[in-house]
């Protein structure tokens, strides 16, 4: 999966948590009536039924987009040989939105005496998911810069980046480098030894070396020496003013 799609899954899970949140408040302003069958002692709701179905159709796609990510991430974690502050809470959120889950299902399914929860289990699983989005999304973006235009070489590098650095590293654990041409390209050397020796990795070619390496430096290089220009030029400017002041 390449860091693409892992960014288009993380904002559809953050679509859903909010579409079914919004849902949920709108659907708990009906009253229960009795239900006939007797399997739900607290009753079943008189909400319209396409709300209910909507409701659940979308948390059906959020479980099977967050399974495609479990599938991609899970493997990646035994392969991990360091790791940032930020994906490792974006790792342990993750956990608890499966965790969640569970406890969800569970209420709706057997435990009926926590229903009465569901609108704060909800709301948190929400929240969660929300702040995982946002941990996966802004380095991917950051690393990425979509839209951004760029030569035909470095738009190759790009791509790599996206698909073959993603096989080992997070988005946010790439974008917390700050290194020059010649550590890139030790790192770069590096994760192309790993990729031909780790099981169930596509190796990463010579070439593709060349371009990943070229855009890594240039994408945030171009960033670091932007803001140290931006920080230079408010010191040339307070300068001013104190010598004007002076």
């Amino acid at each position: 999966m390449t860091m693409q799609q892992t960014m288009l899954l993380a904002l559809l899970m953050g679509a859903i948590a909010i579409a079914n949140a919004t849902l949920m408040v709108w659907l708990w302003r009906f009253p229960m009536k009795p239900d006939p069958t007797g399997r739900n002692p607290n009753g079943v709701t008189t909400a319209p039924r396409f709300g209910v179905n909507l409701h659940r159709g979308l948390g059906y796609v959020f479980v099977l987009a967050y399974l495609a990510l479990l599938f991609e991430m899970v493997p990646r974690t035994w392969g991990f040989r360091e790791t940032t502050t930020s994906a490792v809470i974006h790792g342990v959120l993750g956990v608890l939105i499966g965790l969640l889950l569970i406890f969800k299902i569970a209420v709706i399914r057997r435990f009926h005496s926590l229903e009465k929860r569901l609108p704060w289990i909800g709301g948190t699983l929400a929240a969660t998911t929300l702040i995982v989005a946002a941990l996966g999304v802004v380095p991917a973006w950051i690393v990425l810069r979509p839209f951004a235009p760029l030569s035909p070489e470095l738009a190759q590098g790009r791509e790599i980046v996206a698909r073959k650095c993603n096989q080992c590293h997070g988005a946010s654990t790439i974008a917390s480098e700050r290194d020059d041409a010649r550590k890139w390209e030790r790192i770069t050397r590096e994760m192309q030894r790993f990729s031909r020796t780790i099981a169930g990795k596509d190796p990463i070619s010579e070439d593709e070396r060349v371009l990943a390496t070229a855009y890594l430096v240039f994408r945030l290089a171009e960033r670091d020496d932007h803001e140290r220009e931006e920080r230079r030029d408010g010191d040339d400017r307070r300068g001013r003013r104190r010598r004007g002041r002076g």
